[in-house]
């Protein structure tokens, strides 16, 4: 059997004709391939872009997290440091009222020792009082006793006088 050279071309033409739309089909694919290639290399240069940002944005946040810890540590410590001066401080704020306590209880009992004393010094004073005015009364009944008493020498002396001028009178004289 033997193939005539016309149906050998028209094979031959065939086989360039399918070779043709395979070549234009893988063409069209291609095209495909290289627009999904080309939105993929978009995407992924959109994605990197992303990533970049996102890594940018990590790095960030990461440096302020450092920073907030380092703040936080910070703080820890300030507020330990302030709770460990409060707790001094109410312990000295306790021990000076306790000695303020301790002085105002020992000014209550001087100050209560001293109303004592006061009350001592004015019942006394008020004895005294009542033994000068009984002096005083006792002192003028005896001025007065004893100015009457002198009044009565005196005119018992006058009248010993008289009595005596009248008897050396009465007696001649030798």
């Amino acid at each position: 059997r033997a193939v005539e050279p016309a149906q050998k071309v028209d094979m031959e033409m065939a086989k360039l004709h399918d070779q043709a739309q395979l070549i234009q089909q893988q063409s069209l694919e291609l095209t495909t391939l290289r627009d999904g290639l080309e939105l993929q290399m978009q995407r992924h240069c959109a994605a990197a872009t992303r990533l970049a940002e996102a890594e940018e944005k990590l790095e960030e946040a990461q440096q302020e997290n450092a920073e907030l810890q380092r703040q936080h540590k910070t703080e820890e410590l300030r507020a330990t440091m302030l709770r460990e001066a409060f707790e001094q401080e109410q312990n000295r704020v306790g021990v000076s009222l306790g000695q303020a306590e301790t002085y105002v209880n020992h000014l209550v009992a001087a100050t209560e020792g001293t109303r004592r004393v006061e009350m001592t010094e004015q019942a006394v004073a008020r004895e005294c009082v009542q033994a000068l005015n009984e002096i005083h009364a006792a002192q003028s009944r005896e001025d007065l006793s004893a100015e009457a008493k002198l009044k009565q020498l005196v005119h018992e002396l006058e009248l010993a006088k008289t009595d005596y001028d009248l008897a050396t009178r009465s007696v001649p004289a030798t």
